[in-house]
């Protein structure tokens, strides 16, 4: 843009300066015309050196954004590395929590053992309560806390030792099966959950219940 305006500027001073050099060759009639050209001419000087002048203004503008937009986005660049940095650093926290966490529930864990896991009841007429006793062992080096045991349905019910079982003592989990309202083979599960490894062990009680 720049160049086409420098253009016109050179185009008007030398039709000017043509002008003026013949202006005393010419009748009054022309000599007025080449006057009244003249004019508009340094009109168009005018408005050409207007038009520059607010061309270099908006290359100016211009460059200016350019500048803005560059540090904006160098702004941003430095606000990502800084929530990057906070996320690892969060996570290198939550990480040695956990891993603290981890120790400290290691420290605390034994290990369970059972006569037997699952026991048949064999048959038995609807309406009849099963009882039947888990036996039950402290083979780590810790004590055993049994939090809860729970029964897949409410027609099974259990007792437990709510009291620490030491290293190497034995204790039992009590079983009661109410059959009201079930027939046929039954299959159902105790979830006994404690300080061990597995958190959860799984016991089950099967038979087959007949009609009265």
């Amino acid at each position: 843009m720049k160049i086409h305006a420098i253009l016109i500027l050179f185009i008007l001073l030398s039709v000017s300066s043509f002008a003026q050099k013949n202006k005393k060759k010419t009748g009054p009639d022309l000599n007025l015309k080449i006057d009244s050209l003249t004019q508009r001419l340094a009109e168009t000087k005018q408005l050409n050196e207007k038009l520059l002048q607010e061309n270099e203004m908006l290359s100016e503008e211009n460059d200016k954004m350019k500048k803005d937009v560059s540090d904006l986005g160098n702004e941003i660049s430095q606000l990502r590395r800084k929530v990057n940095e906070q996320e690892n650093e969060l996570k290198r926290i939550k990480d040695e929590i956990q891993a603290k966490e981890t120790a400290k529930k290691a420290e605390t864990l034994t290990s369970i053992q059972f006569e037997a896991t699952e026991i048949n009841f064999g048959e038995v007429k609807e309406g009849a309560v099963v009882n039947k006793i888990y036996k039950l062992k402290n083979t780590g080096k810790k004590r055993l806390m049994i939090e809860k045991v729970e029964g897949s349905c409410g027609c099974t019910v259990a007792e437990w030792p709510r009291y620490p079982v030491e290293p190497g003592e034995n204790a039992e989990i009590k079983v009661n099966f109410n059959t009201l309202g079930k027939r046929g083979e039954q299959d159902k599960t105790i979830t006994v959950t404690a300080n061990t490894e597995p958190v959860q062990t799984i016991l089950r009680i099967k038979g087959k219940v007949l009609a009265e």
